[in-house]
């Protein structure tokens, strides 16, 4: 005769089983649930999205929006000097600059625009060999750029001079203009 055993299950099995249960439910249901997807940067908290958290070459220049990166933020800077025939500057210029003579001028740029990205030592326009490029604006004066120097390393010389035309050559006579002085650096 056969005997059978009937027990019920003990409370471990039973909790076991119920555990299983939901877990595949749980798992199952989720499955339904839509992921919500950030539409707009207002979704998001202040430096919730950090610059290490970005993925390499996960941002291209056609993602950034016009004029939102700023010369300190970029590793070999192109600094601009936008200089008035007077002296002085105008708005977005990089740096400064001093009438001292009729077409000469001293422009000093901003050490902040090297030094952005840290390291230790001090970045000056000298010792990073930038190249500089000077253009008048009225595209007819001829420019000339020296510097920098040891005793200036951020200040170069820009002397701006107009051909004229003599019995038998060419001389060249300072003028006062705008001009714009690039440093690549």
């Amino acid at each position: 005769m056969l005997h059978k055993l009937r027990r019920r299950p003990s409370p471990g099995t039973a909790l076991a089983g119920i555990a299983l249960f939901v877990a595949l439910t749980g798992t199952a249901a989720a499955q339904g649930v839509p992921v919500p997807i950030i539409t707009s940067p207002d979704q998001l908290a202040s430096n919730v999205v950090t610059g290490p958290k970005i993925a390499q070459n996960a941002v291209s220049g056609t993602d950034i929006a016009q004029e939102t990166i700023s010369d300190n933020d970029l590793k070999d800077p192109q600094l601009k000097v936008r200089g008035l025939g007077s002296g002085g500057v105008l708005s977005g210029s990089d740096g400064t600059s001093v009438r001292t003579s009729t077409g000469t001028y001293q422009v000093t740029f901003n050490t902040t625009a090297l030094n952005a990205n840290g390291g230790g030592s001090i970045d000056n326009m000298l010792n990073n060999n930038c190249a500089f490029t000077a253009v008048a604006r009225n595209k007819m004066a001829i420019m000339e750029v020296d510097g920098p120097f040891a005793a200036t390393p951020n200040t170069v010389r820009v002397h701006a001079a107009f051909p004229q035309n003599v019995s038998g050559g060419v001389l060249l006579s300072s003028v006062d203009t705008q001009f714009d002085v690039l440093a690549s650096c």
